[in-house]
């Protein structure tokens, strides 16, 4: 069997096997490209778990919801026009996402893999991902994934886009971000970990309020974790 470890070293270009963590898009796009059939399974977990920080089966959720992408998103859109026409105002239209591609391809009159059409105007909160040339599929994708975070997530997008590169980034690690929506401090987290954590459920609630130090176990927390404070909450994020 093949060494996916040394084959997406190759693919992705870093110097050590090692540093595949710090290429997570780039492995994210190999991988879907790759015939995961030709790898065994133990060492898929190991390498999606080393990398990603999830389990095999996440991946494989994640890439089979892909191929679905139809929400609907009713706020959100671009308007388009056909290349030749760029100069003149016929033949721009609006499109809602996501973008039903026959209708697409009828309204403008071209394929909708020509690339002969181009986006002058957008609404959508991941706007910097999108360029003009950016095509319907490559559009109905990134609306699906920001469909598929949670809407505290949604929320707090920018904040989030502080620790993650871009938007399908954060979309594969969804999952696994916690999110503590009420909580302002850290010392509220760490009330709420008290309460939800199987570790302390012999204290009692006297324990828990009167003698318990919540500030030294939010500052273990921050310690040794990874947290973003944000004014709608505060996100747990993976190491």
């Amino acid at each position: 069997m093949n060494d996916i470890f040394k084959d997406m070293q190759a693919k992705v270009g870093c110097e050590y096997i090692s540093d595949l963590p710090s290429y997570k898009r780039k492995v994210w796009h190999e991988m879907k490209r790759l015939n995961l059939a030709d790898y065994e399974e133990r060492q898929l977990e190991d390498f999606s778990k080393y990398v990603f920080g999830m389990s095999y089966q996440t991946i494989k959720d994640v890439m089979k919801q892909q191929k679905g992408r139809e929400e609907q998103c009713r706020k959100q859109g671009c308007w388009w026009k056909r290349k030749e026409q760029l100069a003149k105002k016929q033949h721009q239209y609006w499109f809602d996402l996501p973008i039903d591609v026959a209708e697409f391809e009828e309204k403008l009159g071209i394929g909708a893999e020509s690339g002969d059409y181009r986006i002058i105007e957008k609404v959508l909160p991941y706007a910097d991902e999108v360029h003009e040339h950016t095509s319907v599929y490559q559009l109905n994708e990134l609306d699906f994934m920001y469909r598929q975070l949670s809407s505290d997530m949604q929320e707090e997008y920018v904040s989030l886009l502080t620790v993650y590169d871009n938007l399908e980034a954060l979309y594969i690690c969804r999952n696994v971000i916690t999110v503590y929506p009420d909580c302002k401090s850290m010392i509220d987290v760490a009330r709420q970990k008290l309460m939800n954590d199987p570790t302390f459920k012999h204290l009692s609630e006297d324990c828990q309020e009167y003698y318990f130090d919540f500030e030294a176990y939010a500052s273990h927390l921050q310690e040794h974790g990874k947290f973003l404070v944000t004014e709608h909450g505060i996100f747990e994020l993976p190491e």
